[in-house]
């Protein structure tokens, strides 16, 4: 079974009680993707290797793909995936066993404030 490599994450290792199913990652392949996963990641003895995982606790839920969506006669199907993954360009963000100050919020969308025209003509 595969170890999560993030410091402080026993996901994988045998004493690992969570009743949660851990979903594993590899780092990419892509070396710019992977510098950006490094400098997420707070490790400063190890840099990542194509080999590393990194499980689903250290990524926002928007930057999972846990559903496949098709669209069946008009009507929106999502139906479960065996083995999901990851949005294009998501990094672990999230780092609950190490201090706050280390994990990221998701983005929320923020919405535009209309500028209202100044003229009184």
């Amino acid at each position: 079974m595969p170890t999560c490599c993030v410091p402080g994450c026993t996901s994988g290792y045998r004493n690992d009680t969570s009743p949660s199913v851990r979903h594993f990652f590899s780092a990419p392949s892509d070396e710019r993707l992977r510098a950006a996963w490094n400098r997420a990641i707070p490790r400063a003895d190890k840099d990542l290797t194509t080999k590393s995982r990194v499980c689903s606790i250290h990524f926002h839920d928007q930057d999972i793909r846990k559903t496949y969506v098709h669209v069946i006669n008009g009507e929106t199907v999502e139906l479960p995936r065996g083995k999901w993954s990851l949005v294009e360009g998501a990094l672990p963000k999230v780092f609950p066993n190490l201090p706050s100050y280390l994990s990221k919020p998701a983005e929320k969308r923020r919405k535009r404030q209309r500028e209202s025209n100044g003229n009184a003509d």
